[in-house]
């Protein structure tokens, strides 16, 4: 029969084969991750095979505390919150890419004039960007409900840490009434990062913010370009 013990990040097996004489191991050869070596004493054979098991960073991702509830905003309003979410890992790696996707009626490339993506200071994830809050990238939507991607980022997620994101909008203002967004975490592998020792297992996606809707006041019409005429013998 066979025994196991786990140390550190090693799990060692042992088995005791019963031998009137010394036989060689003759098992599989051994994998990259582990180790053979046999002791013989009298007519008992010990094989111990040591597997090392590479450890797991977990990240795990949930909604923020705060996490903006439906809205109604006027057309060309500028660092609407859309999303607020947290991650904690249970060891230290630093982010260097995070995207973001939306969903909607909307048009993000006409209608979402800047996306940015802040590491707020005090959990909160409501009303206006407040001070110590980090802005950390600026992006744009290429395509309708399509993702928006922060690179080169350097955001230290420390062990057993909870950081707090949050992603706003700013609209543009020829965007239409009643056009709708909602912004996510929808990819598995929406964010790339550095210092990994192990198996990197993410948990708790996908994260979403709640629907924001345009709306248009009667006295904002949308622009509409003037084309001037050639000027007269030209």
């Amino acid at each position: 029969g066979g025994s196991g013990t786990t140390a550190g990040n090693q799990t060692v097996t042992t088995e005791v084969i019963d031998l009137v004489d010394f036989i060689p191991y003759d098992g599989p050869p051994p994998s990259n991750s582990e180790t053979v070596s046999t002791t013989t004493t009298g007519s008992e054979t010990m094989v111990i095979v040591v597997e090392t098991v590479p450890p797991v960073v977990t990240v795990t991702v949930a909604p923020g505390a705060n996490n903006p509830s439906a809205q109604s905003v006027d057309v060309g309003q500028a660092d609407v919150p859309v999303l607020q979410f947290m991650m904690v890992s249970n060891d230290t790696i630093t982010l260097t890419n995070l995207s973001c996707t939306s969903a909607g009626s909307g048009h993000e490339p006409s209608s979402v004039y800047k996306v940015r993506l802040y590491l707020a200071a005090d959990g909160h994830g409501v009303g206006n960007i407040r001070s110590g809050d980090s802005l950390l990238s600026l992006g744009f939507f290429a395509a309708d409900n399509g993702s928006v991607s922060f690179p080169n980022l350097s955001v230290r997620l420390k062990k057993d840490v909870v950081s707090t994101f949050l992603v706003t909008y700013t609209f543009s203002p020829v965007g239409l009434g009643g056009e709708t967004f909602r912004a996510g975490l929808a990819s598995r592998n929406f964010f790339a990062a550095t210092g990994v020792a192990g198996v990197l297992n993410v948990v708790g996606r996908p994260v979403g913010g709640e629907t924001v809707t345009l709306s248009r006041k009667e006295n904002q019409r949308p622009c509409t370009p003037v084309l001037s005429s050639p000027p007269a013998g030209g």
